[in-house]
């Protein structure tokens, strides 16, 4: 029999009222002495805030009418194991920062995520907490190469391993010059064919919100440069040769798509490793 009702702080005593939920029956067998059966508890202790759960076995007689009850024992469970791991880790770059999104841990209840970043050699830092599967890094410098990953946190406060990376050194500088164009161009990437990296250019006449997409030629997405408005202006961009995951992708002919307000066009460029 377990206490249907939880105890806070100290741990209780036979002199307790309870209410009583039946959990099992141990079959008797004789040349048996000592029996052992895994039971639920009815709450996980975190942290110091303990909520103990009280125990009694009822040995029932031959005849089914006489019986004994134990002694009341009561423990509490830790929960000490961490939720899976976030998936599907994948981030977009913007014009001044960078977007970050994955796949929710619904297995159980999450109580944050928390968002690592690192560049270069450094070890990562945690820079942020979401208590949805995405993030916007407004605090990251786009002339230099960023990882991230992302943990999930639950309510015992266990935190789940880091998922698996994703790289954004897509954009390596956006130019923006003093002179106006006066219509919307995507310009030919230079240099092409390349290896490793590319150089896409694009002219706005005035601010809009870009959309540069680059796909396979079987119109599989590779990877989304950006996605953010812009300023009136020749902006620059540079193609690392990655898809969205920072893997680096096979030689080919791929397509590059510009989208800036009702403008639309597209061009191709070849990688060749």
């Amino acid at each position: 029999w377990r206490a249907i009702q939880p105890f806070n702080g100290d741990q209780p005593t036979p002199e307790m009222d309870y209410r009583w939920d039946f959990v099992t029956t141990v079959p008797v067998r004789p040349e048996m002495e000592i029996y052992n059966v895994v039971v639920p508890t009815l709450y996980d202790a975190v942290g110091n805030d303990i909520h103990w759960t009280g125990f009694v076995v009822t040995a029932i007689g031959w005849d089914s009418w006489n019986y004994w009850n134990s002694n009341l024992l009561a423990g509490y469970s830790v929960d000490n194991l961490p939720p899976e791991v976030p998936t599907s880790l994948g981030a977009l770059p913007g014009s001044e920062s960078i977007t970050l999104e994955w796949e929710a841990v619904t297995s159980e209840k999450v109580k944050y995520y928390t968002v690592y970043r690192k560049t270069g050699t450094a070890d990562f830092s945690a820079i942020g907490y979401s208590t949805a599967p995405s993030y916007v890094d407004e605090s990251v410098s786009l002339t230099v190469t960023n990882i991230y990953v992302v943990t999930a946190t639950d309510f015992g406060l266990n935190e789940s391993a880091k998922s698996e990376p994703v790289t954004v050194n897509a954009i390596v500088a956006i130019d923006k010059q003093a002179e106006i164009p006066t219509e919307f161009a995507l310009k030919p990437n230079y240099p092409n064919p390349f290896n490793p990296a590319t150089t896409i250019e694009f002219a706005l006449p005035k601010t809009s919100k870009v959309t540069l997409t680059i796909f396979n030629l079987t119109g599989q997405l590779v990877q989304q440069l950006v996605q953010d408005e812009f300023p009136a202006g020749y902006q620059k961009v540079v193609w690392n040769g990655k898809d969205s995951r920072g893997h680096a992708v096979g030689s080919g002919v791929y397509i590059y798509t510009l989208k800036a307000g009702d403008f639309h066009q597209t061009r191709k460029m070849i990688l060749m490793r």
